[in-house]
C-alpha cells in the first residue's frame, strides 16, 4: 500500500512484495567510531521495507521497499532516466547463504553491477548470553561492515566489536 492506504498498481516487472524474515523485522541500532567520532545508525525492518538512518551522513533516512520480480520480466540493460526515477527506493531481494548464515541480499531494482547490501540475523555470545545481532555486510566477500543490536545501549557497549566467527574485510576468515 502507498502512503494514502491505496494498493499500488505493480509495474516495471514487480510481481508482489517480498516478505522480510520475521526474525529480522523490528528496530536495530549500531554505533561505530570513524576518525574519533561515533556514528549512530538505526535500521527498521518492516514486513517489506527497510528504513536506514544515521546521525552523520543520512539524518533524514531512506526507505527501500522490497519487491519480487516477475519471472517473465527482463530488466532493460540501459534503463531510461524515467525508469530509474520511478524505481527509486525499490529493492530487488534474494536470500543467499554464506558460511552457514542466511543473508538477505538487497540490490537496486535496475542495478547492473555491484553486490548490493547484505543483512542477516545471527546469534553471538555476549557476556555469557546468546544475543541476536544484525549483521550488515557488503562486497563480493560479504564482508561485515557493521553489527546492529536490538537496543541503543547494547550498540554503545559493543561499539566496533568484531566477532571471531564473522567475515570482516580485514580478517582472514
Amino acid at each position: 500500500m502507498d502512503k494514502s492506504g491505496q494498493t499500488q498498481r505493480l509495474s516495471e516487472g514487480r510481481s508482489g512484495y517480498f516478505t522480510i524474515p520475521a526474525e529480522m523485522q523490528g528496530t536495530w541500532y549500531s554505533a561505530s567510531n570513524y576518525d574519533g567520532e561515533t556514528t549512530h545508525s538505526k535500521y527498521v525492518f518492516g514486513q517489506s521495507t527497510i528504513f536506514i538512518q544515521d546521525d552523520k551522513h543520512n539524518r533524514k533516512g531512506h526507505t527501500t521497499t522490497l519487491y519480487t520480480r516477475a519471472a517473465n520480466y527482463k530488466a532493460p540493460d540501459y534503463p531510461s532516466e524515467e525508469q530509474i526515477k520511478k524505481a527509486e527506493g525499490w529493492g530487488l531481494p534474494k536470500i543467499v547463504q554464506y558460511k552457514g548464515i542466511n543473508y538477505l541480499n538487497v540490490m537496486g531494482w535496475y542495478q547492473g553491477a555491484g553486490d548490493g547490501e547484505y543483512f542477516a540475523v545471527h546469534t553471538e555470545n555476549i557476556d555469557g548470553n546468546d544475543v541476536q545481532v544484525l549483521i550488515c555486510a557488503g562486497g563480493a566477500g560479504i564482508w561485515v561492515d557493521g553489527i546492529a543490536y536490538r537496543s541503543q545501549a547494547m550498540a554503545e557497549k559493543m561499539q566496533d566489536h568484531q566477532f571471531d566467527d564473522l567475515n570482516y574485510s580485514d580478517s582472514d576468515n
